[in-house]
């Protein structure tokens, strides 16, 4: 069974051959950061625990059906959580070689970055859960809105979290410490969550033998036409200031939404820039391109020009944020820019506002223009931000060697 149960669902009626079940408890005061397994088989009951992340100590027993929820209950008693689980199976699709190459990539990236800080078993994984952890992570934001904010308080809501998604900890946990990188990493958490969904809706698609590449990513991806392929190629070659060699490019696929095309397509077109970069780290290609890009989690690597998309018109400016240790990846997307706001300086939220309310849809920052607040008093690249999800359409990944 994959576990999804909640505490009024655990009775004598579920405990059969081959149940098993996975409990949390996060106490930061306590410096506990706890994971607790129980599995029943044929009458015997074998229980797991240990510090999350850790080899678990295990003991077995025999045991009733009634003996296992009584055990069970005890936990809950404590402050433990359930935890769903499951199993991932990886599941060949049809598809040109350069296409499974790229979700190969792709795929084993974000897994292998789920493995670095997720210890709880993703196949089994509930989007309920899913769900309940970006609420703590919007509580946990408007709490901290304020410079003086109540930091015992924050500290009980990232407890909640990391009980609802077990997170490997610092072995000696300092309550004061953990809760304030929680918040400083907020954006992270969010981008680990969206991991976690893609991760979640690629396995549940598998287990229901929906294989197809749309299925277990979201969107069709397809071997990329070769005369946009080449035209692709010389772009990413030509503005990477020599940082991009023709043989680092391993592959380019094509990424075909039809809901992002009809959302971008439903705007008026006025300068559209048919070919900017994006760049980011591989372990989160998978999830972008499940669900593109979404300016509530804009903000990971900074916010210069307020929370939007950015883009640069040079693969270089885009090379510094793919980050992978075996490839790196670039998003190419056009993008519906509007009339473009020229900024001379940082722009905060409110500073967007106000352009936006002006009849700007976005904004160019120019390099080599002087721009206070800015490392050396100038860009280095252009930069293109847009405000709205729909003025941009990922037409295209660039694979390169790292």
């Amino acid at each position: 069974m994959n576990g999804r149960l909640g505490w009024n669902d655990i009775h004598e009626g579920v405990i059969n051959d081959g149940f098993r079940l996975t409990l949390q408890c996060t106490d930061l005061s306590g410096n506990s950061n706890k994971v607790w397994k129980v599995e029943w088989n044929n009458g015997l009951m074998t229980t797991y625990w240990g510090r999350v992340g850790a080899t678990l100590q295990s003991s077995s027993k025999r045991a009733s059906p009634y003996g296992v929820v009584k055990k069970i209950r005890s936990k809950r008693k404590k402050g433990y959580e359930i935890v769903t689980e499951g199993t991932a199976q990886e599941v060949e699709v049809d598809a040109p070689e350069p296409v499974k190459k790229f979700l190969r990539w792709a795929t084993m990236s974000a897994n292998n970055d789920i493995a670095s800080y997720y210890t709880g078993d993703v196949g089994g994984l509930s989007p309920a859960q899913i769900q309940a952890g970006q609420r703590q992570i919007d509580l946990v934001a408007s709490l901290t809105q304020r410079p003086n904010y109540d930091l015992h308080r924050v500290i009980e809501e990232v407890e909640r979290y990391y009980t609802l998604i077990p997170t490997r900890l610092p072995h000696r946990i300092v309550p004061e410490q953990v809760a304030r990188h929680f918040v400083k990493s907020l954006g992270e958490q969010q981008e680990r969550l969206r991991q976690l969904s893609a991760a979640q809706q690629g396995l549940a698609a598998k287990q229901a033998n929906q294989v197809s590449v749309e299925d277990l990513f979201g969107c069709g991806v397809t071997e990329t036409e070769e005369e946009r392929r080449e035209r692709i190629i010389r772009e990413v070659l030509g503005t990477s200031r020599g940082k991009i060699s023709r043989g680092d490019i391993l592959e380019v696929v094509s990424l075909e939404s039809p809901e992002r095309r009809k959302r971008y397509e439903s705007l008026p077109l006025e300068n559209e820039e048919p070919m900017l970069f994006h760049g980011t780290k591989t372990p989160y290609v998978r999830h972008i391109v499940r669900q593109g890009l979404l300016l509530s989690k804009a903000g990971t690597t900074g916010t210069l020009f307020g929370k939007g998309l950015y883009f640069g018109n040079e693969s270089s400016k885009a090379l510094s944020y793919a980050k992978g240790s075996e490839v790196r990846m670039i998003f190419v997307s056009r993008v519906n820019r509007g009339q473009s706001f020229e900024p001379d300086s940082e722009l905060g939220q409110g500073d967007v506002e106000r352009i936006l309310r002006q009849g700007y849809s976005s904004v160019w920052a120019k390099q080599r223009r002087s721009i206070s607040g800015v490392y050396n008093g100038f860009l280095a690249h252009d930069e293109i931000i847009v405000y709205d999800e729909a003025r941009h359409d990922l037409t295209d990944v660039v694979v390169l060697a790292s």
